[in-house]
């Protein structure tokens, strides 16, 4: 009987140092979060940076614009002063 207590103490040991090591080499949901946290940064710094290079796009596109109807101005302007350089 006493031998057989002996083993069965010893089984719970063993079970006891085993569900310790599994304990220790499991991942808690604190440390998924952390993950998936950071993940979310990089990915939002990802999406913002997409975001900005579709803003710079639109502004080139602005500036593009701008420069055509500065241009199609100093023509009428230059025309203008032709004009004005004939009647005079």
């Amino acid at each position: 009987m006493e031998k057989i207590l002996q083993q069965i103490l010893e089984g719970q040991t063993q079970i006891s140092k085993r569900l310790d090591a599994i304990e220790k080499n499991m991942v808690t949901k604190d440390e998924i979060k952390k993950v998936i946290t950071e993940q979310q940064k990089d990915i939002i710094a990802i999406l913002e940076r997409t975001a900005t290079k579709e803003s710079i796009a639109e502004l080139s596109d602005d500036i593009e614009a701008l420069n055509r109807r500065i241009f199609k101005q100093e023509a009428k302007i230059i025309r203008l002063e032709r004009v004005k350089e004939k009647r005079a």
